[in-house]
């Protein structure tokens, strides 16, 4: 069963009100590298108006591990924690993670089980690609998420392209 990234996102939006209700008004949103992941997170919450960050992949580990005292036991047993004490210098360090734009900016056209980079020259659509990000131009041959493309397209990592009967899914490679 496939499903369209917009249809994820209006689910997943049902969820985030009872979220940001219990949210307290005015404050600045760490988001985990995988929470920063989930369909229409980031932007339901910058549109509620919460400033949101992205954390470091790295920044769970790195938490544990200039805590460890707080988590380990003499013994060397784990401690049950449920919190990390938290910096209150006012700093968020969020500049290793990549910005809004860049965490889903595609880097490859998936087409059947082969990854072709978005600016190679034998991908088959019409894409551009700059600092502002990868566009799909409008061609009637081109559905994106099965919805026909009037105008220009700024396209992230999970967009799904048809044309000619093939599906392209747009993925981002990391690593």
């Amino acid at each position: 069963m496939e499903v369209a990234r917009s249809q994820l996102e209006d689910k997943a939006r049902q969820r985030f009100v009872h979220l940001t209700e219990r949210l307290p008004a005015d404050v600045h949103l760490a988001l985990s590298a995988r929470a920063a992941r989930l369909p229409g997170l980031r932007s339901y919450l910058g549109g509620q108006g919460w400033r949101v960050s992205v954390l470091d992949a790295s920044a769970l580990a790195a938490g544990c591990a200039a805590n460890l005292p707080s988590i380990c036991a003499d013994d060397g047993r784990l401690r049950l924690v449920s919190r990390l004490p938290v910096k209150h210098d006012g700093a968020l360090d969020a500049t290793a993670a990549p910005g809004p734009d860049e965490s889903g900016r595609p880097t490859h056209v998936l087409i059947d089980a082969c990854a072709i980079p978005v600016g190679a020259d034998d991908q088959p659509l019409p894409l551009t690609e700059s600092e502002a990000g990868v566009h799909l131009a409008p061609d009637d041959a081109v559905r994106l998420n099965g919805q026909a493309v009037a105008a220009t397209t700024r396209l992230r990592a999970g967009d799904e392209l048809t044309a000619g009967g093939r599906r392209y899914l747009m993925i981002r490679v990391v690593g």
